[in-house]
């Protein structure tokens, strides 16, 4: 492909033609159109996949929604390890837990699941919904407003006690 080129009494090589420029014109108009036509086709092809396969891809898409992510909860409590916590919204239960100890503290963790729009039943919480906690069935002070994926510390509290209410029976296996 390199030919040498003898120009005032020097020796030189010269480069390929695809780098000097120097085509031949049937050669190079050939190639152009077996170019064009296999990115014609190419192109057809892609296009005929495209349209085949978007009813498909589309009707999946309409049927199966993408569950939203739950709102989740954790920190210290002051009730015994053991107690159930219920988190609720409009009185409607959504999610529970039990307490337990880690560190010599009583402590928890909660995923407070959201609401599926395609059943009829409550199974959670819509955004910006504010849940409200107990403990045996007693309210606590914390109330926290319901957001999707959000993960947050809530230490909680309980409400002032009854009285005559004794606080190491918050667990209702011991009623």
């Amino acid at each position: 492909m390199i030919r040498e080129i003898v120009r005032d009494n020097t020796v030189s090589q010269s480069f390929p033609a695809h780098v000097t420029g120097t085509h031949d014109t049937k050669t190079m108009n050939g190639r152009k159109k077996a170019f064009i036509k296999s990115c014609r086709a190419l192109g057809v092809a892609f296009w005929l996949a495209v349209l085949l396969l978007w009813p498909a891809a589309t009707h999946v898409s309409a049927e199966k929604v993408p569950p939203t992510l739950p709102y989740y909860l954790y920190g210290e409590i002051n009730v015994l390890p053991g107690s159930t916590i219920v988190a609720a919204v409009n009185v409607e239960p959504i999610a529970q837990t039990t307490v337990f100890s880690a560190g010599g503290k009583s402590v928890y963790r909660l995923a407070l699941p959201a609401d599926d729009p395609q059943t009829p039943g409550r199974e959670g919480a819509h955004e910006n919904e504010v849940v409200h906690f107990t403990v045996g069935g007693y309210p606590l002070l914390e109330k926290v407003i319901w957001h999707s994926g959000h993960i947050d510390r809530i230490d909680l509290h309980r409400a002032k006690l009854p009285f005559g209410y004794f606080p190491l029976m918050l667990h209702r296996a011991a009623w």
